[in-house]
């Protein structure tokens, strides 16, 4: 089952939905495997979406790169945009205008993730943390190392904060920890800085 089976009333949205085995009340639901029709408007979505916010406290939406119709649907749903970058140049143009289609589509809450930094890689092509965030105009929400342990994790399919190495998973946990609201600082971490 995928989300469109939900919008066109073939099943109810808890039915569609699978749970992590490894992880209590962590749901998934399934984007259709054939990509999403430029047809969809967005307000077809909306009595989904409206369910997921009565089932669940958090529903983070993973839409594809760049700003075509996976991006507007999710977007023009969405209560706040997490905008991830790297730090290579083509990627913060991509996610400043991808930041400047979310503010387009109404959402004022934007956050921006960092992701693979890799400090000599800054060094080398010299950029900063900084430079990055003055580039993509988003507030910073979380840096995550780049971490090969994410790809061990992924190929023995098992939850990054559930692998046996889980370094880079505190850096996420800290950035959901601030989505929730907490005041965690941004640590200067000898990994990343």
């Amino acid at each position: 089952m995928d989300f469109m089976d939900v919008v066109s009333g073939r099943i109810e949205l808890m039915s569609a939905c699978s749970e992590c085995p490894m992880i209590p009340n962590l749901y998934f639901l399934s984007a259709p495997s054939a990509g999403i029709s430029d047809t969809i408007e967005s307000s077809a979505l909306k009595p989904m979406f409206d369910d997921i916010r009565q089932q669940f406290d958090y529903c983070i939406v993973d839409s594809p790169a760049g700003i075509g119709p996976g991006f507007c649907l999710a977007e023009s749903n969405a209560d706040m945009s997490i905008i991830v970058t790297t730090g290579d140049c083509t990627s913060m143009r991509s996610t400043n205008r991808a930041a400047s289609a979310a503010r387009d589509l109404g959402i004022d809450n934007l956050r921006l993730i960092v992701n693979r930094v890799k400090p000599k890689e800054l060094k080398h092509i010299k950029t900063n943390i900084d430079d990055i965030i003055d580039t993509v105009g988003v507030q910073l929400l979380g840096i995550i190392p780049e971490d090969k342990n994410i790809c061990y994790a992924l190929h023995e399919n098992t939850p990054l904060i559930l692998y046996k190495k889980r370094l880079s998973a505190y850096d996420f946990l800290d950035a959901a920890r601030r989505i929730a609201g907490d005041d965690v600082p941004l640590q200067q971490s000898k990994r990343i800085f």
